[in-house]
C-alpha cells in the first residue's frame, strides 16, 4: 500500500492526515481546540483516504490540543466510529488525559480505544488489535 497524506486547514490551524502503509491512518492535530465541524470534516477526509474502509486511527495531539464538549459526546456515536476498527490517543497533558479517560470509561465509543504517552507503544497495540482480527 502506497502512503498518501492530506493536509485540513482550520480557522485557528491544520491538521495533517496520512494513510500510511501498514494500513493506519495517522492524524497529526494542531495545538487546538476542535470543534464538531472541524471534526466532522477530519472524519471525511479519513474516509476518503481509506476509500471507506474501516482502518485504525493513530491520533497524534499536540499539547494544547482539546475537544469541545459537543465533540466529545459526537466522539462515541456510531457515525463516529463507523471508518474506525480501533483508535489510539498519542496525548501529551493531563487535561487531555482526563478527558479520553472520561469519553472511555463514561460515553463508551463502539470499537477499542486507549490512549498512550507515546507513538511507539500506541503503534504497537493497534498492531496486536489488527492481529487478533486476523485469527
Amino acid at each position: 500500500m502506497q502512503e498518501q497524506m492530506k493536509v485540513i486547514h482550520h480557522e485557528h490551524g491544520q491538521t495533517t492526515l496520512k494513510l500510511r502503509a501498514d494500513g493506519i491512518v495517522e492524524v497529526l492535530g494542531a495545538g487546538m481546540n476542535y470543534d464538531l465541524e472541524a471534526t466532522k470534516e477530519i472524519h471525511q477526509a479519513i474516509k476518503t483516504l481509506t476509500a471507506n474502509k474501516p482502518s485504525p486511527i493513530l491520533i497524534n495531539t499536540e499539547k494544547f490540543t482539546l475537544v469541545d464538549a459537543e465533540t466529545r459526546e459526537y466522539l462515541s456515536t456510531d457515525e463516529a466510529n463507523a471508518h474506525a476498527t480501533s483508535k489510539a490517543f498519542v496525548i501529551s497533558s493531563l487535561p487531555q488525559k482526563l478527558l479520553l479517560n472520561f469519553l472511555i470509561k463514561f460515553q463508551k465509543p463502539n470499537c477499542p480505544t486507549r490512549f498512550f504517552a507515546d507513538k511507539d507503544s500506541a503503534i504497537q497495540w493497534l498492531y496486536e488489535l489488527k492481529e487478533n482480527d486476523q485469527k
